[in-house]
């Protein structure tokens, strides 16, 4: 007896590498994925300006970085004394104009870094619902009041003719494209399928028109594999944790070869022991535990030479060095 539908996955005809680089951009459901392509060792960038929510921001992002050049525009925002960027999220704010400025340039820094160098960029679309500033789209609102924008929705063709051009002028980028599953109640559950019906169109329509695209099917696996809200947080909106670890699993079913599968692995095992927090930091037998994981990133050196885990060996040599010079347990 059959108890699920399963969703067809797609197997790759390209695989993601353990030296491969990643930039992740899109909505929150794409930190998520992002998040655990980072703490599995690889190359991971998620989103430097903040989660993006449509396709026309995230196509400007991309854009900016692909220029290698970016001027923000600073505006102030008197009501909540804070100065902000329309091109990103509120996490990238600030009392200060120059720390904002600096936050922002930072923040320009990585994603232009990284897009330079990746060979694989993820891109998850939220809406199709864009709110316009002075004719341009924003990405986020910042909490302006609500006249200051107007409203509107992307058609296909739309985002088809932004994110064609993308892809075209990149080749050597391999581009996999997701529509998030978390639905928005925000605008009604009719109009948020009708939205996802547009993403769903768009994203099809690019990966079918270019060879170094491909699409992830996150949206229709919870919505039609774990369609029961065991499935769900408490919301009953935002996938629970068991749902995004199988969809992520599913992802790495789809896209890892097998040696990135066994590299996230073994550096899975040494971010858990750089992580453990011991009772008695002062005993002999922790010092025998940081040497022990430091000749365990020596063999991992040697596994994967293109890696030198340098983050990883100065957090046991610090560690090391503290148990040397007389650690002093809190109280």
């Amino acid at each position: 007896m059959k108890l699920q539908t399963i969703v067809d996955k797609p197997v790759s005809d390209w695989k993601i590498v353990p030296q491969s680089n990643i930039l992740v951009l899109g909505s929150c459901f794409a930190e998520r994925v992002g998040e655990h392509l980072a703490t599995s060792g690889l190359s991971c960038v998620v989103n430097p300006f903040g989660v993006l929510y449509n396709p026309a921001s995230i196509a400007r992002i991309i854009d900016i970085a692909a220029r290698g050049e970016y001027s923000p525009s600073i505006i102030f925002d008197e009501r909540r004394g804070v100065w902000f960027d329309y091109n990103t999220d509120t996490e990238l704010e600030s009392p200060s104009e120059e720390k904002c400025r600096a936050i922002v340039r930072d923040a320009f820094g990585i994603l232009s870094s990284q897009f330079a160098k990746a060979d694989v960029v993820i891109v998850t679309f939220g809406t199709n619902h864009v709110y316009l500033n002075e004719g341009t789209v924003v990405s986020n609102c910042h909490k302006q009041p609500s006249g200051s924008f107007s409203e509107k929705l992307l058609d296909v063709s739309e985002i088809e003719r932004l994110w064609n051009g993308i892809v075209s002028s990149n080749p050597s980028k391999k581009f996999i494209f997701t529509v998030s599953p978390i639905r928005y109640r925000k605008y009604g559950f009719h109009e948020s399928q009708l939205s996802k019906a547009a993403l769903l169109l768009a994203a099809d329509a690019v990966v079918g028109r270019n060879s170094n695209c491909s699409y992830f099917p996150a949206y229709e696996i919870m919505n039609d594999e774990l369609r029961d809200y065991r499935f769900y947080a408490e919301d009953m909106i935002h996938p629970s944790e068991q749902a995004v670890r199988y969809i992520i699993d599913c992802f790495i079913e789809s896209f890892f070869e097998n040696s990135t599968k066994e590299f996230a692995k073994d550096y899975s095992e040494v971010r858990k022991a750089l992580e453990h927090r011991p009772l008695h930091p002062e005993n002999e037998a922790y010092k025998h535990f940081l040497t022990q994981l430091l000749l365990k990133i020596d063999r991992l050196c040697v596994k994967y030479p293109y890696f030198a885990f340098n983050k990883e060996k100065n957090i046991c040599h610090t560690l090391l060095n503290k148990l040397q010079n007389g650690w002093e347990p809190k109280e």
